[in-house]
């Protein structure tokens, strides 16, 4: 019962909150935004997985395979940690760098696991999937491949995270080491799993290894949050600084702006950018400002940050035309 609560638990939790990061990323498209989503979306669908309730309803009606969900689950972590990889590429500005590789490396990982599960051939339904099945001669090489791509992609995302410590913003810095600590505790569970498969542990190994779980998943979401968090205050700072810019851009042309103020950052550089497009279409241009707003590279929809820098860089220039004059 106390497995069940816990997991539904954490499923709720994980999955509103991905939910709500997918909300923040329609409204605000940046990747960081869109592969925390994923992961916590992956992770809370994973645990939803492991409710046994859950588990006999989807095996006997929608799978019609037993412990097909278990198999879905452990997908579902793969793809968490794959997630987590992405989001420390993204924060530490690395994020194209061999993105498609990685990518490709999730998909042979998956398909490698769910080949050694379906090799296995005809399985019982279990409501504990590992204390039935650990020792079990056929689905020996499905528990190692899977708890080694676990700890395979868990050590590569620990290193990420690790090499990205210096980073100069604070807030990613802590985030990034959260990250980095949670995935090597995570690689310890895994690590303690496999030796179970070879030997016998004693009784108190699982709670230490449970306790051990529960420790890296909490250091695993607190780091994936403080970045957010952080980048959450910048955002309004951001938008408090570029709200007389936008008032001037938009002041000639107020069909553009959706509501008396901007709602978010994202909504600031969307309407700065249609009074340019609309200047730029009757001929209005001759003004320093429209001018300036006019000549700033063109930007990714998803590259936020760059796209508010060149802004504040025309902001501080009106600020000092305006101070001389």
């Amino acid at each position: 019962m106390f497995d069940t609560i816990a997991c539904a638990t954490a499923a709720a939790v994980l999955l509103t909150s991905g939910v709500l990061r997918f909300r923040a990323y329609a409204t605000m498209p940046r990747a960081e935004t869109k592969y925390l989503a994923i992961a916590l979306t992956a992770f809370g669908a994973a645990f939803l997985l492991n409710v046994p309730p859950v588990v006999r309803i989807l095996d006997t009606h929608i799978w019609h395979l037993n412990d097909a969900s278990i198999l879905a689950s452990h997908v579902l972590g793969l793809v968490t940690v794959w997630g987590g990889i992405e989001l420390c590429a993204e924060a530490a500005g690395h994020g194209s760098y061999r993105r498609a590789t990685r990518l490709s490396i999730l998909a042979v990982a998956c398909c490698v696991i769910v080949a050694a599960f379906l090799a296995a051939g005809h399985l019982g339904e279990a409501p504990q999937f590992f204390v039935a099945y650990a020792h079990d001669p056929r689905l020996r090489f499905y528990w190692i491949s899977f708890m080694g791509c676990v700890v395979l992609a868990g050590t590569y995302l620990a290193v990420v995270a690790h090499a990205h410590t210096h980073h100069d913003d604070h807030w990613l810095r802590r985030g990034l080491n959260l990250i980095a600590l949670g995935s090597a505790l995570i690689c310890a569970f895994m690590i303690s799993r496999l030796l179970l498969l070879a030997l016998t542990l004693p009784a108190w190994s699982d709670h230490l290894a449970v306790g051990v779980l529960a420790v890296g998943s909490s250091s695993l979401a607190a780091g994936a949050a403080l970045p957010q968090l952080a980048g959450y205050r910048h955002r309004r700072a951001a938008r408090r600084q570029l709200y007389p810019l936008w008032r001037a851009a938009t002041a000639p042309y107020p069909h553009v702006r959706e509501r008396h103020e901007p709602s978010s950052l994202h909504r600031v550089i969307i309407e700065i950018q249609d009074a340019v497009a609309e200047a730029r279409s009757r001929g209005q241009l001759q003004s320093p400002l429209m001018h300036a707003l006019d000549q700033l590279p063109v930007r990714r929809s998803d590259d936020v940050d760059s796209a508010v820098n060149d802004l504040l860089q025309v902001a501080q220039a009106q600020h000092m035309h305006l101070q001389a004059s």
